[in-house]
């Protein structure tokens, strides 16, 4: 904690709010530490006077609603509560209705994606800045950066298979059509499991080293990544299209205003800085602001694995390591065509919700996740 590090534990005297950095970049995976926020609070109001409130300061919001639910809910509490009490009010009031399938899931993420001890592994492994970045298998780019490159599993993966299952029932039994907080959740949960899934996907990519190796794992992880894409279509909560949308809304009608406005809000969720025309090298903090989104998944990632592949190939065929020279420019290429693509004319993409968020989670979890909890357990 910061504030410790100050004289008299409260910054000389002046009042402060109480913070958490929970996110850098807005980076869409489930993470955080919920003990750590039912306690840190509480034991900063105790050390000093100082304290006028608590806050949160992350640099990317819209995701996480449960931990930052529970954020925004410190500052009408007095003392910590008990968080399976919390959690069992928080998913009644979230979907209007009382759901043990939804108690249990929120339950098993308690034990995984936001439990104090794994969270802390991650830290302790990563470092604070790198571990909360969701440098998964489906935004990853095979020899790319540290920011893009998966990390090792930091929570017991089968336990988020059991949560993403428990949703699934607690869908399941709800009245059609989903509530929205239900519909995002659901797929949150499938987006966070295949995710996880995908860096073994990714593993494989990288490690083939003959030609019917790179083809086979290849062509598995670009099917991973239309089936991501996929699911990640039937929630509004984690369209590319929406993100675009907004930000070409602030041109008022000005066409070249709105062209620089869309290839501005494609550029920061992907290259961060825009990628220039005719560069054959990739920006410095390309995937700092990562995002899983439908379009983005489904066209930019996959745009970079396919540069991958197609090197691969060409150079196991001439036994021959893969080009990175060549593979690099191949993937400014792909990204300089992917965040101009003004109306998304080359690489289409959902501009609203389409399919069964229900329908394609069961889908999904039967082709991925039963299979990967039988060797998870």
């Amino acid at each position: 904690p910061e504030w410790q590090k100050f004289h008299d534990f409260g910054y000389f005297g002046t009042p402060f709010i109480w913070s958490v950095l929970h996110n850098f970049g807005g980076n869409t995976g489930m993470w955080g530490s919920m003990p750590t926020l039912n306690s840190a609070p509480f034991t900063a109001f105790n050390a000093t006077s100082n304290v006028a409130g608590t806050g949160a300061a992350p640099e990317g919001i819209d995701q996480n609603p449960f931990y930052y639910s529970f954020v925004t809910d410190l500052n009408w509490l007095q003392a910590p509560v008990d968080l399976n009490s919390w959690k069992d009010t928080w998913t009644l009031q979230r979907y209007g209705r009382d759901s043990q399938n939804a108690k249990d899931a929120f339950s098993l993420l308690l034990q995984s994606v936001y439990s104090q001890e794994h969270n802390n592994e991650a830290i302790k492994s990563l470092g604070g800045f790198f571990a909360e970045k969701n440098a998964d298998g489906v935004t990853a780019m095979p020899l790319g950066t540290s920011e893009a490159t998966p990390h090792q599993s930091w929570y017991p993966l089968s336990l988020a298979i059991k949560a993403w299952g428990k949703m699934i029932a607690a869908a399941d039994e709800a009245e059609a059509p989903l509530s929205q907080t239900m519909n995002y959740d659901l797929v949150n949960l499938g987006r966070e499991v295949l995710s996880k899934i995908s860096n073994d996907h990714f593993q494989k990519l990288l490690n083939a080293t003959t030609l019917d190796e790179v083809r086979t794992a290849g062509k598995s992880m670009l099917d991973l990544l239309v089936d991501v894409d996929r699911l990640l279509c039937s929630e509004d909560g984690f369209l590319a299209a929406s993100w675009i949308r907004d930000a070409t809304r602030w041109a008022a009608g000005n066409a070249t205003l709105q062209r620089y406005y869309e290839m501005a809000a494609r550029s920061v969720t992907t290259v961060w800085t825009p990628q220039a025309a005719g560069s054959s090298t990739i920006t410095t903090l390309c995937d700092y602001a990562n995002r899983q989104w439908a379009g983005q998944v489904g066209g930019f990632y996959r745009l970079r694995y396919l540069c991958y592949i197609q090197q691969a190939v060409e150079d196991f065929s001439s036994g021959q390591q893969v080009n990175k020279t060549r593979y690099d420019a191949c993937v400014a290429r792909s990204s300089y065509d992917w965040t101009h693509d003004f109306g998304a004319s080359k690489y289409p993409m959902c501009f609203q919700s389409t399919g069964n968020a229900l329908v394609l989670s069961k889908e999904l979890f039967h082709r991925y996740a039963e299979q990967t909890f039988e060797l998870q357990v």
